[in-house]
This record gives structure tokens, C-alpha cells and sequence, in this order.
């Protein structure tokens, strides 16, 4: 193994070579940084802060070189060598001279620490430590193995975005039998839930990098959840509001003073006004009085619309 010394220091790894590859996984950290996991092969693998490295930890204390340590094969072996001079540590030991990395082992560099596994298994572990470090929730919190950990999460994916597109769809369907306007397009792009057949065209856009015009995954997921409440919302309260505005419409009060006006009363006996009023009644509730001209479902059916425009527009303001 030889040195060579130009502008940098880099390690010269002879004769690589074949040998199974190793995952670095980085794990959670108080930076809040995230790096997918990372493919070590034949190939050297240079970690640093520097833009030129191959796996860039950024630094804003001075606390890591640009170059601060390689990876690399020899004869079937991996290495990892120190090159920056800041103390680059594995298995919390600070790195003095060329030490074989083996899977289970944890480089150090700076406040990061990165977890070494096997390609094949050890890449399922990898995979499963960067989806939970995503999810926010600890690995020693979750039983079970790694590729059990990664069905799952991918099943219950699955089933939520299913489920969320089946409830964005009935909004829709709903909105259009009351006669409510259609959401306008959001400045920041199509949602994928709302524009995708089914959910796996949905997850498929949602996994994928943004397109443009279509909203990122996780601004899509928040209007989608804002929509539903919204919608939930408006739907009680106008439903309270509808029912209270058709009560009083078919009050005694208002089918009397609409008789009044229709000078019904005054043609009636007095013994006869109550008789008269249920009729009155009668006639306004099934539609077929000359001045009314709706009955009471249709009445419902208006100030519901209307109460619900109003209101869901109140909730979810344009963006």
C-alpha cells in the first residue's frame, strides 16, 4: 500500500480485489443531516466535508477535513485510513494507522457516525436504518428484523395512500352532487393524490423526484390532510347551519306569515285557522304550493351548498 502526495492526501489501494461490498449507513444525529446509504466496492471511497469527496459531511466548526479519511480494497480486505489529521475514530478509537473495516463497525468523523454492514443483508439494515432515522423513530424502539421492518412500512405505505385517495375522491364526488366549486390548482403544483388513477400511480409520483407541476410528497400529504379536515369541518357545520335555516323556513311562524301574505287566513273561519295552517304546511313541504316553489329536501339541499362553500373556503384559504 503506497501514498502518494500531491495537492491532497490520498491512499493508493494496489490489487483490489473481489470482495463482498459494504453499506455505510449514517445514522441519526444531532446535525439533522441525512445521506442514503452508500455502496463501497473495488472503488475507493473518500469522506470529508469537502465537495470533491465521495460521501460529503457538511461542517460548519472546522471539526472535519475536506478529506478526512478513505475506504478502500486490498486483496480481498477493506481498509480505512485516516487522512485529515482531525481524529477520524472506529469503533471509538481514534484512527492512528490503516485498520480493516469489517461489517458491525462504526466510523466516527466529527459529530457523525456511520454504521458498516454486508451488502445483500446488510443492506436491508442499512435501508431500514435510513427509513426509520426518516420516520423520526429509533431503531432500539423497534422489534423485529430488518426486512420484516421494510415489508411493513412498505404495506402500511401502501394501504395509507389507498386509503387517502379513496377519501379525496369522495370529497371530490361529494362536492360535485352538492353543486360546490372544484378546488382550484395550487401554486405549488398538482396534488398526486388528487391526480392519480389509483394509489399506486399515487405512490408512484409520491416516491418519485418532483416533477414540475406536481406538488413534493410531503407538501401533497399535508394538503391532503388539510383538505380532508377541512371538508369534515364544513360538512358538520353546514349541515348544522342548513338544517337551522330549514327549520325556520317551515316554522309555524314562517307558514303562517307566508299564509298571511297569501291572504289565506282572511277567507278562513276562525275555528278553522289551525286546520287550515296544517295544510298550508302540507302544501309548502311536498313542493306544491303556487309561492313556493321548492320543497323542504330542496331547501335543505341550498343552504347546505351554500353553507359549505362558505365555510370550507374560510378553512383552506388559497395558497
Amino acid at each position: 500500500m503506497g501514498i502518494s502526495r500531491t495537492h491532497e492526501v490520498r491512499v493508493v489501494f494496489a490489487d483490489p480485489t473481489s470482495a463482498m461490498p459494504l453499506i455505510l449507513t449514517l445514522h441519526p444525529s444531532a446535525t439533522g443531516h441525512t445521506l442514503p446509504p452508500v455502496r463501497i466496492d473495488a472503488s475507493d471511497v473518500v469522506i470529508g466535508s469537502g465537495v470533491d469527496t465521495d460521501v460529503r459531511l457538511p461542517d460548519g466548526h472546522g471539526r472535519i477535513a475536506p478529506r478526512q479519511c478513505q475506504i478502500g480494497c486490498r486483496e480481498g480486505v477493506y481498509l480505512v485510513v485516516d487522512l485529515g489529521g482531525f481524529g477520524t475514530r472506529l469503533n471509538d478509537a481514534v484512527l492512528d494507522r490503516p485498520q480493516r473495516l469489517s461489517p458491525g463497525d462504526r466510523i466516527g468523523v466529527g459529530p457523525y457516525e456511520l454504521a458498516v454492514t454486508a451488502a445483500g443483508v446488510g443492506q436491508a439494515s442499512g435501508a431500514a436504518d435510513a427509513l426509520l432515522a426518516a420516520a423520526g423513530v429509533s431503531r432500539a424502539k423497534v422489534a423485529g428484523d430488518d426486512a420484516a421492518i421494510l415489508t411493513t412500512a412498505g404495506v402500511l405505505l401502501r394501504k395509507l395512500v389507498d386509503g387517502m385517495v379513496s377519501l379525496l375522491a369522495a370529497r371530490a364526488r361529494a362536492k360535485a352532487e352538492m353543486g360546490a366549486e372544484a378546488t382550484a390548482l395550487a401554486i405549488g403544483g398538482g396534488n398526486p393524490m388528487k391526480l392519480a388513477r389509483d394509489g399506486e400511480q399515487a405512490l408512484a409520483l409520491l416516491l418519485a423526484p418532483a416533477a414540475r407541476g406536481v406538488m413534493p410528497a410531503p407538501a401533497a400529504v399535508a394538503d391532503s390532510f388539510g383538505d380532508l379536515e377541512a371538508h369534515q369541518a364544513a360538512t358538520l357545520r353546514a349541515m348544522q347551519g342548513a338544517m337551522a335555516a330549514t327549520l325556520d323556513r317551515f316554522s309555524p311562524t314562517a307558514i303562517r306569515a307566508r299564509a298571511d301574505r297569501r291572504g289565506l287566513m282572511a277567507r278562513v273561519l276562525p275555528g278553522s285557522r289551525d286546520a287550515a295552517l296544517w295544510q298550508a304546511y302540507e302544501r309548502e313541504f311536498d313542493g306544491v304550493a303556487q309561492t313556493s316553489g321548492e320543497d323542504f329536501v330542496d331547501t335543505f339541499a341550498r343552504e347546505f351548498r351554500e353553507a359549505y362553500q362558505r365555510l370550507s373556503s374560510a378553512a383552506r384559504p388559497p395558497s
